[in-house]
Protein backbone atom coordinates (compact mmCIF):
# COMPACT_ATOMS: atom_id res chain seq x y z
CA UNK A 1 0.00 0.00 0.00
CA UNK A 2 1.52 3.37 -0.84
CA UNK A 3 1.62 6.24 0.92
CA UNK A 4 -1.44 8.09 -0.06
CA UNK A 5 -3.65 5.46 0.61
CA UNK A 6 -2.19 4.98 3.99
CA UNK A 7 -2.52 8.34 5.12
CA UNK A 8 -6.14 8.74 3.55
CA UNK A 9 -6.94 5.54 5.76
CA UNK A 10 -6.13 7.05 8.80
CA UNK A 11 -7.49 10.14 7.86
CA UNK A 12 -10.53 9.05 8.01
CA UNK A 13 -10.22 7.66 11.33
CA UNK A 14 -12.97 8.82 14.10
CA UNK A 15 -11.76 10.82 17.57
CA UNK A 16 -13.08 7.96 19.40
CA UNK A 17 -11.52 5.56 17.16
CA UNK A 18 -7.47 7.84 17.79
CA UNK A 19 -8.38 7.14 21.28
CA UNK A 20 -7.96 3.54 21.17
CA UNK A 21 -3.85 1.70 21.71
CA UNK A 22 -4.56 0.19 18.67
CA UNK A 23 -4.48 2.89 16.56
CA UNK A 24 -0.85 4.32 18.53
CA UNK A 25 0.18 0.78 17.18
CA UNK A 26 -0.84 1.51 13.64
CA UNK A 27 0.92 4.88 14.01
CA UNK A 28 3.95 3.49 14.81
CA UNK A 29 3.79 0.83 12.61
CA UNK A 30 3.22 3.54 9.80
CA UNK A 31 6.02 5.73 11.42
CA UNK A 32 8.56 2.71 11.08
CA UNK A 33 7.23 2.16 7.64
CA UNK A 34 7.86 5.57 6.39
CA UNK A 35 11.10 5.79 7.94
CA UNK A 36 12.51 2.49 5.40
CA UNK A 37 10.87 4.63 2.74
CA UNK A 38 13.02 7.41 3.85
CA UNK A 39 15.85 5.37 3.86
CA UNK A 40 15.44 3.74 0.57
CA UNK A 41 14.67 7.29 -0.82
CA UNK A 42 18.33 8.39 0.30
CA UNK A 43 19.95 5.62 -0.95
CA UNK A 44 18.44 5.90 -4.23
CA UNK A 45 20.14 9.75 -4.36
CA UNK A 46 23.15 8.69 -3.02
CA UNK A 47 23.22 6.73 -6.17
CA UNK A 48 22.37 8.87 -8.70
CA UNK A 49 24.67 11.68 -7.27
CA UNK A 50 27.21 8.97 -7.68
CA UNK A 51 26.40 8.31 -11.13
CA UNK A 52 25.82 12.22 -11.95
CA UNK A 53 29.49 12.69 -10.85
CA UNK A 54 30.39 9.84 -12.98
CA UNK A 55 29.02 11.83 -15.73
CA UNK A 56 29.83 15.21 -14.82
CA UNK A 57 33.55 13.44 -14.92
CA UNK A 58 33.14 11.63 -18.00
CA UNK A 59 31.99 14.79 -19.91
CA UNK A 60 34.81 17.00 -18.33
CA UNK A 61 37.61 14.28 -19.96
CA UNK A 62 35.84 14.58 -23.33
CA UNK A 63 35.34 17.76 -23.39
CA UNK A 64 39.12 18.22 -22.53
CA UNK A 65 40.29 15.60 -25.08
CA UNK A 66 37.74 17.43 -28.15
CA UNK A 67 39.45 20.71 -27.29
CA UNK A 68 42.74 19.26 -27.80
CA UNK A 69 41.57 17.29 -31.01
CA UNK A 70 40.41 21.33 -32.20
CA UNK A 71 43.58 22.52 -31.94
CA UNK A 72 45.60 20.20 -33.54
CA UNK A 73 42.80 20.17 -36.45
CA UNK A 74 43.59 23.68 -36.53
CA UNK A 75 46.98 23.39 -36.85
CA UNK A 76 47.43 21.24 -39.73
CA UNK A 77 50.90 19.62 -40.41
CA UNK A 78 50.52 21.55 -44.11
CA UNK A 79 50.60 25.27 -43.78
CA UNK A 80 53.27 24.93 -41.36
CA UNK A 81 55.81 23.02 -43.14
CA UNK A 82 55.08 25.35 -46.08
CA UNK A 83 55.53 28.27 -44.27
CA UNK A 84 58.62 26.56 -43.18
CA UNK A 85 59.95 25.99 -46.51
CA UNK A 86 58.58 29.08 -47.42
CA UNK A 87 60.67 30.89 -45.22
CA UNK A 88 64.22 28.73 -44.69
CA UNK A 89 64.34 28.14 -48.36
CA UNK A 90 63.66 32.05 -49.53
CA UNK A 91 65.91 33.20 -46.76
CA UNK A 92 68.45 30.53 -47.65
CA UNK A 93 68.46 31.75 -51.80
CA UNK A 94 68.98 35.06 -50.79
CA UNK A 95 72.18 34.66 -48.16
CA UNK A 96 73.15 32.95 -51.31
CA UNK A 97 72.40 35.74 -53.66
CA UNK A 98 73.93 38.83 -51.22
CA UNK A 99 77.52 36.38 -51.17
CA UNK A 100 77.38 36.38 -55.00
CA UNK A 101 76.89 40.20 -55.21
CA UNK A 102 73.36 39.75 -56.81
CA UNK A 103 71.17 41.75 -54.59
CA UNK A 104 68.20 42.09 -56.83
CA UNK A 105 67.74 38.68 -57.03
CA UNK A 106 67.78 38.47 -53.20
CA UNK A 107 65.51 40.79 -52.59
CA UNK A 108 63.50 39.34 -54.96
CA UNK A 109 63.31 35.81 -53.11
CA UNK A 110 63.00 37.58 -49.92
CA UNK A 111 59.74 39.15 -50.99
CA UNK A 112 58.39 36.22 -52.47
CA UNK A 113 59.24 34.01 -49.54
CA UNK A 114 57.53 36.64 -47.40
CA UNK A 115 54.24 36.88 -49.77
CA UNK A 116 54.22 33.22 -49.81
CA UNK A 117 54.42 32.93 -45.83
CA UNK A 118 51.95 35.74 -45.54
CA UNK A 119 49.34 33.94 -47.94
CA UNK A 120 50.28 30.57 -45.79
CA UNK A 121 49.03 32.35 -43.02
CA UNK A 122 46.15 34.47 -43.99
CA UNK A 123 45.04 31.14 -45.95
CA UNK A 124 44.83 29.32 -42.80
CA UNK A 125 44.11 31.70 -39.99
CA UNK A 126 41.46 30.77 -37.65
Amino acid sequence: MNYANRKNRLLKLKDRELASSGVGKIFQHENGLLKEEIGVLKKSLKQTQDELEKLRSRYHDLDKENGILGYRLHTSFLPELIKYLASSIGAGIAVNFFFNHQNHYAWFSLIISTVIYGGVLLMYRK
